[in-house]
This record gives structure tokens, sequence and C-alpha cells, in this order.
């Protein structure tokens, strides 16, 4: 530990101004600003470092450290604007950008929904909130608009990537690792238990983001365990106020900006828990949460420090209905009370010819499950109280150095440790990496290497297991650009070391070797952009049972029962391969991306996985129309998948345990999955003053359509029933900001 330590104390000696860049975009014929222009800041290598956008009023402001970059502006219906920025001098720089009309025109901007170009990268900013429909402000909802990417459940933000578990989903604040952020981590479970890897909302909300990656990659030199994707928050507060009152959240922000220093803070409070304290009657089931996020930002000198604190409390509370269930749950009192910390610390240094990144992340998390049952009722119920408690310290250092414009190395560490306390048996463990990264580029042609070590020990008292590995982690990319079309190429391999927090997270703790083909190819002409690509993913040591089934449940019974009884091994494998396909076109007022993905998962001895949805689809239009000095912006879109697979129930077996019991020889599909979504949102203010009022109406699923969650059989009811999704769900918000 002291060495980390010792290695922030160098790098804390190391310095860089930083500063902020501000200033407008302008329309070059008729000097009117362009509101939600897209902003890109590039380094050396023209990799994208930050994304940002102008506001209503065609304002924008970033934050920047000393060095060289390029600053990349694009408006639909506008020339692209390109120039290099060189920050050297603690102040304000003021750039104003005057974008000239395209020779195609159209009658109204668009709200941008930028295609992912990048192999391994999805790149989000706080605009995306405005403009994509069924997002209510969820960073992890925005992801399943993206090939090869699904929710599991509506009810819950978990996500699952070409197949692979929510499970092997991780989070990240700052390039560090996080505990689970989610709020009512049971919702949309079959036993209301803590789900694989998301929950009903995320803790962090979309105000706290300055921006948000994606790295659907599943083997990346600069994040553990993403299997199912690493997604990696950027927080910041935006300076001004603000205040929101809507269906899911009432929520205050209020950021503060000088040269020296930004600060901010954002809380949230449940508004059904705002009901249910004022006596409003919401039925057997009262949910409730909230949450703060406090940030600091310092600049002393040389060096840019951060502190962000974020904290959130949540409880899931149905009650019994006694005499009157109809059916098992109805006859349940379940209480869920969890509560969630993160700390993160950050030291960012961006000189002309190196960065160094730093951060230092600690979180929590911990809940109780309480469960009573009238024994007339249901007898063969055992009221039951369950504690779980998660904590993990994280840190993450990168240096990069930028030799000349082609050439560029870099060194990544990464180490975690934590503790998982399952009803007082704890499992620690210990896991680190550390990469050496080299980039090429020759002409047209753009390579990348790199090689590195992992270490992964482990003691496990819920499991009695105790292990430790050391493994490596070899990558290599290649990259083709000749003017508007590009084609990347990505050959990986490496000991993928998994966490062992298998009982709430829902991922398993034997290292996976990997290795991973992928490639793509982007074709941009008038007629609009279109990127094919297609992969192969291989993941050994994968934990199955004697069926086939991957072990990565949300329940403690399977866990408890099957795992520890010794009816799973490690001799597994899962292999992936498919293809993707998207499309993006400006069509008069109307921006439309679509894409779909193919793929097939299979397990062992070639048996289907329970997420192999062998397909997804996504369809999003966008329009944004300007009325005077007021802003219309529409979207709506159309997503969808294959069908969940799951063991059929045994009905006989089922009525004789009072309780779901599977037949493990019969595998069935549930129907395919599919909703449509819709989103308006209307802007109005007085630049002025900069009021600003918005009215924003978010539906979700608008046809209402029912789609299949899981089966279970129900001992009451004594009938096997099919779990529905959630229907119609509109979101409508009210917000002003100063």
């Amino acid at each position: 530990m002291k060495i980390w330590f010792l290695l922030l104390l160098i790098a804390f000696s190391i310095g860089a101004y930083a500063q902020r860049v501000e200033g407008k975009i302008i329309d070059g014929v008729s000097g009117e600003t362009l509101p939600f222009g897209t902003i890109r800041i590039k380094n050396k290598e023209k990799k994208i470092v930050l994304e940002s956008a102008s506001d209503r009023y065609g304002l924008y402001n970033i934050n920047l450290s000393s060095g060289f970059y390029y600053l990349h502006v694009s408006y639909l219906g506008y020339e692209s604007f390109l120039d290099s920025l060189v920050i050297t001098e603690s102040k304000i720089y003021t750039k104003d950008i005057t974008l000239q009309p395209a020779e195609i025109q159209f009658a109204s901007p668009v709200i941008r929904a930028n295609m992912v170009e990048q192999t391994g990268s999805i790149p989000i900013n706080k605009n995306n909130f405005l403009k994509l429909s069924g997002s209510f402000n969820d960073p992890s909802r925005l992801l399943i608009k993206y090939p090869s990417i699904t929710a599991t459940n509506d009810q819950n933000n978990a996500i699952t990537l070409k197949g692979m578990p929510p499970g092997m989903a991780s989070w990240f604040v700052n390039g560090a690792s996080i505990v689970n952020p989610n709020h009512l981590n049971n919702a949309g479970t079959f036993t209301d238990q803590s789900s694989a890897n998301g929950g009903g909302v995320n803790m962090i909300s979309g105000n706290s983001v300055g921006a948000f990656e994606f790295i659907p990659t599943p083997l990346t030199g600069d994040y553990f365990n993403v299997g199912s994707g690493a997604m990696d928050f950027d927080l910041d507060i935006e300076s001004g106020g603000s205040f929101s009152l809507g269906l899911l959240g009432t929520e205050f922000r209020y950021g503060y900006a000088t040269e020296t220093l930004r600060a901010g803070i954002n809380y949230r409070y449940s508004t059904l828990g705002i009901l249910s304290a004022l006596g409003v009657p919401l039925g057997d089931e009262v949910i409730n949460f909230q949450d703060v996020h406090a940030r600091v930002e310092k600049r002393i000198n040389t060096v840019r420090l951060g502190l962000d604190i974020i904290a959130g409390t949540n409880s899931n509370i149905h009650e019994s209905l006694g005499e009157e269930s109809v059916f098992f749950k109805d006859a349940l009192f379940i209480g869920l009370r969890a509560n969630q910390q993160v700390a993160s610390f950050t030291c960012n240094v961006l000189e002309k010819n190196w960065t160094l990144h730093n951060t230092i992340n600690f979180s929590r998390r911990a809940s109780q499950r309480e469960v009573r049952a009238d024994q007339s009722i249901v007898p063969f119920i055992i009221d039951s109280l369950e504690h779980v408690q998660e904590n993990r310290l994280s840190m993450s250092n990168r240096f990069s150095y930028y030799m000349n414009n082609q050439l560029s190395v870099s060194i990544n560490n990464i180490s975690e440790m934590g503790n998982l306390n399952y009803r007082g048996r704890n499992a620690n463990y210990r896991r680190g990496m550390g990469l050496f990264q080299i980039n090429k580029s020759l002409g047209q042609w753009k390579i990348e290497g790199a090689i590195g070590l992992s270490f992964f020990s482990h003691k496990n008292e819920i499991q009695e297991t105790r292990s430790s590995r050391l493994g490596s982690e070899q990558r290599f990319l290649i990259s083709y650009v000749r003017n508007k079309n590009r084609w990347n190429g990505q050959v990986s391999r490496g000991l993928v070391t998994v966490l062992p927090e298998f009982m709430v997270i829902g991922t398993n703790i034997v290292p996976m070797n990997t290795i991973h083909l992928s490639s793509h190819y982007v074709r941009d002409g008038n007629w609009g952009k279109m990127k094919i690509g297609g992969f192969h993913h291989r993941f050994q040591r994968v934990i199955v049972s004697e069926e086939g089934r991957v072990s990565y449940f949300n329940r403690f019974d399977l866990i408890e029962n099957e795992v520890l009884s010794g009816q799973y091994s490690s001799d597994g494998s899962a292999h992936i391969t498919g293809a993707l396909l998207e499309y993006q076109k400006d069509i008069h007022s109307f921006q439309v991306v679509a894409n779909s993905s193919f793929y097939d998962l299979k397990i062992a001895e070639r048996i289907e996985g329970d997420y192999n949805f062998n397909y997804t689809y996504s369809l999003n239009a966008s329009h944004a129309q300007k009325i005077k000095n007021n802003i219309l912006l529409l979207s709506a879109s159309i997503i969808g998948r294959g069908a969940n697979r799951e063991f059929d129930i045994d009905e006989q077996q089922s009525s004789i345990n009072q309780t779901t019991v599977y037949n493990r020889e019969i595998r069935r599909a549930l129907n395919p999955y599919s909703r449509v979504d819709f989103k308006a949102t209307y802007t109005w203010g007085n630049p002025s003053s900069r009021l600003e009022y918005l009215v924003s109406l978010d539906i979700q699923n608008v046809l209402n359509k029912r789609n299949d969650s899981f089966s279970f059989y129900d001992p009451l009811a004594e009938e096997v029933f099919v779990a529905q999704q959630l229907g119609l769900i509109p979101v409508l918000t009210f917000q002003v900001s100063f």
C-alpha cells in the first residue's frame, strides 16, 4: 500500500495548468447561435479525450489541462470545424466558432445520435439524455439503443453484451472500479433478491455525469472483469443550478466555477417516497430512494485535484395482504433496505508530450433483506433476516508519453482489494495488473500492441477456498483509414481475473482465459454512413453445471444448493460468434440511426446460454425544431431482441416441494422482446437572465406491450405463470434552470 501513496505523491509533484475554454457556435450566414452542437476534444493522436455540446443558446465551456489538442465541432447541415488548440497559461480562453452551411441544407437542426466509430468505445454525453427516449436520466438505460447490448428486464438496468451474463459487467468512476451503484437492485428479479449487477435506478444521476463511456470489448488493459462491458463515469456538476420535479424523482443541482475552483452538489429524492410520506396510498409495495453527489475540483499551482463523494439509500417494502392473499408473494412481507457510498479522489495531468491520470476509489454497499410470512397461509416459509456488505478499494494509474505524432507509449497499472461479508462469512480478494502499450502510425495504418501481467488471490470462507494466480495479457489492434472510410481490427488474449462476489454480484471466482477477434468497416458517403463488423470471443474456465447452465445466478438458493454441493465444474468454455450492422442518415430535418446485431453463444457442450438472444435491433429517430428562441425536441425508438432461454418447470415436483423446481433436461425460450419509446421535450426561457424552463414527457413502451420476463410456479395459485415486464410508463418532468 505504501508504494501506491508514494506514486501518488510523485504524481502530485508534477503539474499542468487546467483552464476553461468557452465560446459560442455561430451560423456563418445568419449570425445566429446554433444550439446543441457536438464538440469533441482530441489528443495528438486524434483520439477523443472529451466530448461535450453547446447549450440551447449555442454556448459551450470545457475544462482542459495544459497541452496540445484538436478541437472538432460538427452540426447537421454545416461543414465541420477542425482546428488545433494549444493551452499554455492559466486563464479563460474564448473561442467562438463559425460554421458554414453545407451544400445540402436542412430545414432545422437535429440532435445527433452519433454512430460508434471506434472499436471498443461508446462515448455518451449529457445531450444523449435529452434526445434519446426511455432514458429516464439513467446512463445505463441509454446503452440498449446500441448494437449487441440489451437488458434482461425493463425493471432492472443490468445489461448483457452479446449474450454474456449481466454479472460480468463492471462499473467504474474516473477509471477505477466501484461496487454496484444502483438503487433497488432487487427490482425485476425472480425472488426479489439482489440482481447480478444492476437495479431499478442508478445512484449516479445524469446531472452528475460529465461523460459516460461504455467499453464493450470483452478484454482491455484498463479494466477488470468486462465480459459484459465496462461502464465508466467521468463525473462533473455543471455551473449554475436547476430544480426538477418528475415521476421518478425530485432533484436539485447547483454548481460553482472559477478559474481555479469548481464545486457542486446534486441531490435527488424519490417522488414516490415523498408521496408515501404524505400518506398517499401506493398499493402494497412502497419504493423509496435518495442520493447526493458532492464534487470539488481544485487547481493548486500546476496540480489538478478532484474529490467526488456519492451516497445513497433505498428501500423496497412489500406488505403482506394476509388472508386476502391470492398469490404466493401476496402472503409475504419482504423488506429490502440498502445503502451505498463512493469516494473518488483523482489527480490528472495533461502536458503537451505526456499525460498522467491517477484515481483512488473507495466504495461500499450494504443491504438487509427481511422476509416474514403468516404460517397459517404459507407454513413452508421460514422467517429470515440476511445481511450483506461489500467493500472495495481500487486504484488506477496511467502514464502516456507522446514521442511524436506517429509514436506513443503508455504504462497502465490497476489494482483492487475487497471484502464481501454474507451471513457473517467473508470472502477477501486482491488483484492487480500492469500493462505496457505502444501505438504506432504508419501513414494510413495504425498499429497498437500491449503486453502485461495480472495477479489474483482470494480467501473465501463462504466456499472454504483459497487460491492465487498469475496471468498474462496480450493485445494487438490494427486500423486503416482512407478518406472517409475506416477499417479496424482487433486481436487480444488474456487472463481475466473475475471477482469472487458471486453471492451478490453474480460473477464467478475462477479466472478465465480469453481470446477475442473483432473487425469492422465504416463507409461514409452522401447516401449515409454504414458500419459493418464481425466478432468471435472465446472464454475458457467458465463454471458450468452438468447441463451446461452458466453459474451466473441472481439467487442465493441456487448458489448454496448447487454450486456449493459440487454440481458445478470449471472446465467449460463459451464461444460467441456474430456480426453487427449500423446505418446513419440525415433525412431532411430528421436524423435516423439504425443498428442490428446477430450472434450465437454456445457454452460447454455447445449448449445455448440463458442470455443468448441471438439478435438485437434498434431504430432511433430524432428531430429538433427551433421556434423563435425555444427548442422542441422529438425522439422515438424501436428496440427488440430475441427470447430469454430457461429450463422448463416441473409442475408436479414444484407442487410437492411448494417452490419452483426445474426440469434440467428440457430448455425452452420465451417470446421475443420488443418495445416502442417516445420522448418530447420543450425548452424556453430568457437568455439574458439565464432562466430556462423545460417540460419533458418520456414514455417507455408506448404500445403497452407486456413482454415475457421469466416463468415461476406459484404455490398458492398452484399454477405455472410467466411473469410480465412493465407496460407503458409515462414520465412527465418539469425543470427550471438558473
